[in-house]
């Protein structure tokens, strides 16, 4: 699929629909989100710079909106981060991407975890 330019810093691709994600556990994932996951596979090695990669994957509610942090470390001291916002259509920003809810951004996170075999260090946040 051709890319579509939302703007300067954001790149979309047509969407075919939300990944379908069982609760068998199967999963197939779009082809809109598997191309989003080779752009913000480039984004994130970018700025990770070797060494295992490290995660903390947390939601958090702002202004009656849902989202979800993935903020990636690595041995090197790189980091990178991605923020889901969900309840939107789809928006393939490579950092900042809008998912139909939060089960399409818990999806997209784990790809993106998944694909840099990295090891998340915390779920959520523990302080009150």
């Amino acid at each position: 699929m051709a890319p579509i330019q939302l703007c300067e810093q954001a790149t979309a691709y047509q969407n075919d629909g939300k990944c379908e994600l069982t609760p068998m556990g199967n999963a197939v994932t779009s082809q809109s989100v598997s191309m989003w996951l080779e752009t913000a596979l480039i984004q994130a090695r970018k700025n990770l710079l070797g060494g295992n990669v490290t995660g903390t994957l947390w939601a958090y509610r702002r202004n009656d909106e849902e989202y979800l942090a993935l903020d990636l470390m690595d041995e090197l001291n790189g980091v990178h981060g991605i923020t889901f916002q969900a309840g939107h259509h789809h928006n393939f920003d490579p950092v900042q991407p809008s998912t139909p809810d939060m089960v399409e951004a818990i999806h997209m996170a784990g790809i993106v975890i998944s694909a840099l075999k990295a090891t998340v260090a915390n779920i959520g946040w523990l302080k009150d």
